[in-house]
């Protein structure tokens, strides 16, 4: 972060300063205030312009999306995923985020059927098999839940961040070995 987020502000900055109604440089630049700065204000304001200036643009829909479901507002989170999958139904990482935003939204049950849904669409795809790892746990199936994150740690050359969840699931489980070689 510290290299790439004053050369992508300074990109989006830049891009800004050429055209202010570039939507895809307002939503580069939510990103960097949402997750770089932490400047949630100024993201969603980002974000809503990218929406005024190109309603039909559906990464800023999902990023928004996101940043909502980040600040509780899980109603309106699914509004804006549901009009992203409408314009891009085909997406997997839309997919796989509306499944996550019904998680941290407590549908868990929704968010199994949403997740299994896209596995079944993109067997190789590592969000949605991380986020239904996380749906599965979350419902205590954690047979199953192992299943779906070893893949995924597999699909994603051992993230850290999925083997920390499934390393929670395996401890769960009561696989005290299998959560201790995860650690390692």
């Amino acid at each position: 972060p510290r290299e790439t987020h004053p050369r992508a502000l300074e990109a989006a900055a830049r891009a800004l300063e050429l055209d202010d109604g570039l939507v895809e440089a307002h939503t580069a630049l939510a990103l960097i205030r949402r997750d770089y700065e932490h400047d949630w204000a100024d993201a969603e304001r980002e974000f809503e312009r990218a929406i005024e200036l190109d309603p039909n643009y559906a990464t800023a829909r999902q990023w928004y999306a996101e940043y909502l479901t980040s600040s509780g507002q899980f109603d309106e989170a699914l509004v804006q995923i549901g009009r992203a999958q409408d314009l891009e139904p085909m997406s997997m990482i839309i997919r796989s985020v509306w499944g996550w935003i019904l998680l941290c939204a407590g549908r868990t049950d929704a968010a199994v059927q949403q997740l299994e849904g896209t596995v079944e669409m993109g067997p190789d795809f590592v969000a949605a098999r991380w986020f239904l790892g996380q749906a599965y746990a979350r419902k205590g199936r954690l047979g199953r839940a192992a299943v779906q994150l070893e893949e995924a740690a597999r699909l994603s050359s051992r993230s850290p961040r999925i083997l920390a969840d499934l390393g929670h699931v395996y401890a769960l489980a009561g696989q005290r070995e299998k959560a201790v070689e995860i650690l390692r």
